[in-house]
Order: structure tokens, then C-alpha cells, then sequence
């Protein structure tokens, strides 16, 4: 498997633990995800960190000036502190995601903690009802995944396609495998 070397502009806030204590994070702001190459909360599993370098300082050719740099990081100190509390999905971009949820889903998401999106506003999640939490997407698809019929994601639109086409294309596998 060959590895490649990206270059990323990182500028570091913080290390933090997952609320496992399993892995270590460095919560900064990054330039990788952005085409324009705007710096933007994000996390980065130290384990995985390689090849790094430090630079001295910010170039001028970067930053027109030392208070265009302070109004930056002054700017994304809100952004990465979410970031704090769960690291692992790296993403300034918390959406509000709508899932229904039956009542085999609730007892579900009682009991699967690892990697739990938030409820919104701290509640308990509603059987047999539309559930809204504010997560990244990315999360709550990893999270609802398992959940089957008994936990679907209608909202944002993108994440609702991706597992509609997840278990389309799995059905499909699984028919397959049985007509043979």
C-alpha cells in the first residue's frame, strides 16, 4: 500500500482524549478540507500523524499581517472548542440531522454508546417519532448505521441517499448470495 504525502497547514489548539481514553487528538485549525485553502476547525488522531514539520512562523505571503493572523484564530477559538468534548469526527460543521426512530431504536440507542450523536436539547429520543441531533453528519450515519429499520436518517438529504443506497446495494449483495 503506498502512503500519500499531503501537505496540511495546521495550526495547533489543543490535544485531547477521545471520551474513551483510547486515542489522543489534536484539535487545531487546518487548511486540508477547504478548496480555497481557508483554515477550518478540525481533528487529527496523533497516531496517524506523520512526516511532520514545524515551520518557524506564518509567512507574510500567508497572512498580510500579525493582526489578520490574531483575528483568525480569534475567529475559530468557538468552532474547534466543540471539538473538545468528542474529537474523533473531525468537522466544524455540526448540522442538525432528523432520524425516526421506533421503539426498538430508542432501546438501541439506550444501549450503543460509542460514538452517540447528541440529542438536541438533551432529551430523551421519542419512539415512534422524528429525532433531531446536532452532530456532524458524518457521525450520525457512522452511529445509525446499525440501526436498520429501526433507526432512519431523513435529514440532511445527502446522508439520507447514502444509507438509502447502502442498503439497497447490501440487499441486493444478500439476494444475490441467495439465488445462488
Amino acid at each position: 500500500m503506498r502512503s500519500e504525502k499531503r501537505r496540511i497547514r495546521l495550526i495547533p489548539y489543543r490535544i485531547v482524549s477521545d471520551e474513551y481514553k483510547m486515542y489522543n487528538y489534536l484539535i487545531c485549525l487546518s487548511d486540508e478540507k477547504s478548496a480555497d485553502k481557508e483554515f477550518k476547525a478540525d481533528s487529527y488522531r496523533i497516531s496517524r500523524l506523520s512526516g511532520l514539520s514545524i515551520a518557524k512562523k506564518l509567512s507574510q505571503k500567508e497572512y498580510s499581517s500579525v493582526t489578520e493572523y490574531e483575528r483568525l484564530k480569534e475567529d475559530h477559538v468557538k468552532s474547534v472548542k466543540h471539538l473538545l468534548s468528542d474529537p474523533r469526527f473531525g468537522s466544524d460543521e455540526s448540522d442538525i440531522s432528523k432520524v425516526y426512530l421506533t421503539e426498538k431504536g430508542v432501546e438501541m440507542f439506550g444501549k450503543i454508546l460509542y460514538q452517540r450523536p447528541i440529542l438536541k436539547g438533551n432529551e430523551k429520543p421519542k419512539p415512534n417519532a422524528v429525532n433531531e441531533f446536532i452532530s456532524p453528519p458524518i457521525q450520525v450515519k457512522y452511529y445509525f448505521n446499525k440501526f436498520g429499520k429501526d433507526g432512519v436518517i431523513l435529514s440532511p438529504s445527502d446522508s439520507f441517499e447514502e444509507m438509502r443506497k447502502l442498503y439497497v446495494e447490501g440487499a441486493e449483495a444478500y439476494n444475490r448470495v441467495v439465488e445462488k
